[in-house]
């Protein structure tokens, strides 16, 4: 009888730490490594929960916390749920036994880290961004190996890292789509210049109220989709022309594929690619 293998993820807050994990493990799944049983650790108020259960991932959420770099009481107070995380995660392993962690930044996922070396399990962590974020310099030390998206990053991580580029899902890449097809589907004019704007994994607000203030005069050169984030759609008094789209949330791969598609402008880019934006 093959034994089941068990592999905790964890990762949340946004959809960034999020997306290229279930594009692991959705490989996984692919490649008949056996019977796989996957069990994902995040926040209670991040995207992450529904992006994971509609994978059919069990979900369980744990506390933690942001060290920001700048002085704050918040940081004390952060410390306290740092570590409430970190005997929570203690718990579920050491219930759930995984064979393996991952993780692909995110503060949440900092104690899952420490409490997996605790009990000696093999970690991988991925660096998605061209500088390492504070996280991941958590993280690092107590890492089995630690892929990266730039190859320049291979010397922030020394002989742990890997230099494998960004997972991306399946159903993304072998999807065809044309150009008409995609414009099709937001009503919008093949011939007319196409801006997409979108803030990160969640939205921005900033971003959000400076597309609004200036859709008058973008509409008069370009058409716009607005990916505005759940709940950061900006002024709800702004009356919107025919030509601007305002999508609120991006919850199908179909969605995002259909807008790569259209020449676009990203805001607010923390990677260079939106091979993998989904939001809540």
């Amino acid at each position: 009888m093959n034994k089941k293998i068990k592999i905790l993820f964890s990762g949340g807050g946004s959809g960034g730490p999020v997306t290229p994990l279930l594009a692991v493990l959705e490989t996984m799944r692919e490649q008949n490594l056996g019977e796989l049983d996957f069990l994902w650790l995040g926040t209670s108020n991040g995207p992450e929960k529904e992006m994971v259960e509609r994978e059919n991932i069990s979900f369980r959420i744990i506390s933690g916390g942001k060290l920001r770099r700048y002085f704050t009481y918040k940081n004390f107070i952060d410390l306290f749920f740092i570590a409430k995380g970190f005997f929570e995660s203690i718990f579920i392993i050491k219930k759930f036994k995984p064979s393996l962690v991952m993780s692909a930044g995110a503060f949440v996922s900092v104690p899952v880290v420490w409490a997996a070396y605790f009990f000696r399990i093999p970690i991988i962590i991925h660096q998605q961004d061209a500088r390492p974020g504070l996280a991941n310099k958590l993280m690092a030390p107590f890492a089995t190996a630690i892929t990266v998206t730039f190859e320049k990053s291979l010397r922030d991580y020394g002989k742990k890292a890997v230099w494998v580029g960004n997972p991306i899902r399946q159903d993304f890449t072998k999807l065809k789509l044309s150009k008409r097809e995609a414009s099709q589907k937001f009503g919008l004019r093949t011939a007319k210049p196409i801006l997409a704007v979108m803030g990160g994994g969640t939205g921005a607000v900033a971003i959000n109220d400076l597309v609004l203030q200036s859709a008058t005069e973008l509409c008069k050169f370009c058409q716009i989709i607005h990916i505005t984030g759940k709940d950061k759609s900006g002024k709800e008094n702004f009356e919107l022309t025919e030509k601007e789209i305002r999508l609120s949330n991006l919850k199908k791969q179909m969605e995002l594929y259909r807008i790569k598609t259209l020449s676009m402008v990203e805001a607010q880019m923390k990677i260079l690619k939106i091979a993998e934006y989904e939001e809540e």
